[in-house]
C-alpha cells in the first residue's frame, strides 16, 4: 500500500508550548510595553473556533461564523 509513500510524523518541541514563556510575554507586555507575540486578535479568534466547536456538538448542528453580525450562525 501506502508505506513507501507516506513518511512517518515526528513531533519536536521548540519551547513555545510552556505556558511559562506566554506568561513573561505577557507580563513582559504589561511592564515593559514589548510587543506581544500573539496579538489579541489571534486570541480571540482561537476562542471563537473553540466556542463555536462546543456549541455545535452541544446543538447537534453546523455552525458557520456571520462576518457582518460578528457572530456564530447556523450553517
Amino acid at each position: 500500500g501506502f508505506e513507501k509513500e507516506t513518511a512517518p510524523v515526528t513531533y519536536e518541541k521548540k519551547g513555545a508550548e510552556d505556558l511559562t514563556l506566554h506568561h513573561r510575554n505577557l507580563q513582559a507586555a504589561i511592564r515593559k510595553n514589548e510587543p506581544l507575540n500573539c496579538d489579541c486578535h489571534l486570541g480571540l479568534a482561537g476562542v471563537v473556533v473553540c466556542d463555536m466547536a462546543v456549541e455545535s456538538y452541544r446543538k447537534r448542528e453546523y455552525l458557520k461564523w456571520d462576518a457582518t453580525k460578528s457572530r456564530p450562525v447556523k450553517a
